[in-house]
């Protein structure tokens, strides 16, 4: 069973930066894993005597047996698509988190050496470090009006996006669980702001007349 559970993390570390996986935080935390193997890049990280009908059947395995939480096997990922086409394959997961339940995030717990996730009433903070073992990969962050602290340095259509290393990883953003309102520039602000400068101009030119009478 531990062996079947962690094929889908070995699928990961094949194919490089065309696997993804995409976290999209709003009242949930939607995730999505989009990956793509060769059965010969497969057999090259399998550390065992093995031949390709044994391959096979172990990848099919990955779509009944594979989990989105640790220690719960019971719980099975909402979207499990595991297409083969000659010897290639695609892949995508899927899975509605909670802010209650991410902490036990098998992807996120399995392929950092380091995955803190941190809670209070307000917000969650996630800080993933050191090596990992499915890397490489690009890890994309969504959160429309929610993201209130992250030190990713490249940004597309509102997705936060990082490319996972094997090694010195550093990764930290700061979510709100609750959308964070923008700050509307009303227009009685505008009507405050001109009567002070109004009440302003005329105590200046007060003072002026004063001082030279």
């Amino acid at each position: 069973m531990k062996k079947l559970l962690i094929l889908l993390l070995f699928t990961l570390v094949l194919t490089g930066c065309n696997n993804t996986l995409s976290l999209d935080f709003n009242d949930k935390i939607d995730a999505k894993i989009e990956l793509s193997f060769s059965l010969g890049d497969y057999m090259n990280n399998v550390n065992e005597p093995t031949n390709k009908e044994n391959l096979i059947y172990s990848i099919d395995a990955i779509k009944s047996e594979a989990r989105p939480l640790k220690d719960s096997y019971d719980i099975f990922f909402t979207t499990e698509i595991l297409n083969k086409e000659g010897d290639n394959y695609t892949g995508e997961y899927a899975y509605s988190y909670t802010y209650s339940n991410f902490k036990n995030n098998t992807i996120l717990d399995k392929c950092f050496e380091n995955f803190i996730y941190e809670e209070d009433d307000n917000a969650v903070h996630i800080y993933l470090n050191g090596e990992s073992i499915c890397a490489p990969f690009k890890l994309k962050v969504k959160s429309d009006n929610r993201m209130l602290l992250n030190n990713s340095t490249d940004k597309n259509k509102g997705e936060y996006i990082w490319n996972v290393k094997d090694k010195e990883n550093d990764i930290r953003f700061d979510i709100s669980k609750a959308p964070i309102e923008a700050k509307e520039f009303k227009t009685s602000n505008i009507i405050y702001i001109i009567l002070a400068i109004i009440l302003s101009v005329g105590v200046y030119f007060l003072n002026k007349k004063l001082k030279n009478s």
